[in-house]
């Protein structure tokens, strides 16, 4: 249901935006009408001046409008599409392109068993199908600190979903003692023949640790995954994912928060204390970086 104007009385605008209005206040400068115009105006012009951004926290705008907020995306997303371009040859130059065979172990060995089972007591072949491509993005990047050092984002980002294949066959499943397990002890249930799987960040860091690093040794008990049959043959990313951000990006970076979201959640992310920063505007973090060093020995 279209707004009625309450000047003119047509439909699809209102009285501050009535052309007939504002033509006639034009050819009337002295009425009542463009007095009252002109009130009207400056009372915009007052609330806008005491509006405050919730992203950048300077006044004269709101979050809709603000430039910082849509110059911050436009990075964020050059950046990822770099990121993303960069990781998806990586894969298929270490051969887990479309059509790769791969195989991975999925018995999950308790630290006290390691001596008697192995992870590959159980295992799945698969072929790769698809990225998840919701998933792909530079926070699992390996970046280094201003002060040098790695930084591991291992712990909040190794465990994302990566990969899915279709699979071929499974191996070292007993179903009756599965079944007479509860449910509470058992652990990966065998997949169906010809159902998506997904491999993690982690699984695929076996294959490409130098583009997954994890922050831990590897001790038996935890993922492993073997190529059978390399595939070279390059990724397409689908039109839709183009110029998308994915959710992780946009709750990182406080682009899109909920209603009931905090403050803290709505400002600009800071650069420094954090390196979610560090791989789409180095410099920034850096400055930030230095600027919080010197405050500290001025302290």
């Amino acid at each position: 249901m279209s707004v009625t104007c309450s000047y003119c009385y047509e439909r699809g605008h209102n009285r501050l935006g009535c052309p007939k209005r504002k033509k006639h206040c034009e050819e009337n400068p002295d009425s009542y009408e463009a007095h009252a115009m002109k009130g009207e105006k400056e009372g915009r012009m007052r609330a806008v001046a005491k509006r405050s951004c919730t992203y950048c926290e300077t006044q004269g705008h709101n979050r809709r409008s603000c430039q910082t907020l849509k110059d911050d995306k436009a990075l964020v997303l050059k950046k990822n599409k770099e990121y993303r371009n960069h990781f998806i040859e990586k894969l298929s130059a270490n051969g887990l392109g479309p059509g790769a065979l791969v195989t991975y172990g999925a018995h999950e060995v308790h630290s006290s068993r390691r001596n008697d089972e192995s992870i590959w007591d159980k295992n799945v072949t698969m072929v790769l199908a698809s990225i998840c491509w919701t998933e792909l993005d530079f926070l699992q990047a390996p970046v280094i600190q201003p002060n040098g050092e790695m930084m591991q984002n291992s712990y909040r980002f190794i465990g994302r979903r990566l990969v899915q294949g279709r699979v071929l066959k499974t191996m070292g499943w007993n179903h009756e003692s599965e079944e007479s397990t509860p449910y509470w002890g058992r652990y990966r249930l065998e997949p169906a023949q010809n159902s998506l799987q997904t491999l993690t960040a982690y699984d695929v860091s076996c294959i490409m640790p130098d583009e997954l690093p994890v922050s831990f040794e590897r001790n038996g008990g935890q993922g492993d995954m073997k190529i059978l049959a390399p595939s070279f043959r390059k990724w397409t990313l689908p039109e839709k994912y183009e110029n998308k951000l994915t959710s992780n990006l946009i709750s990182v970076f406080n682009f899109e928060p909920k209603a009931n979201a905090t403050s803290y959640e709505k400002v600009q992310l800071a650069p420094a204390g954090t390196g979610a920063w560090l791989y789409p505007d180095r410099d920034r973090c850096v400055k930030a970086w230095e600027e919080w060093q010197k405050k500290r020995r001025e302290a």
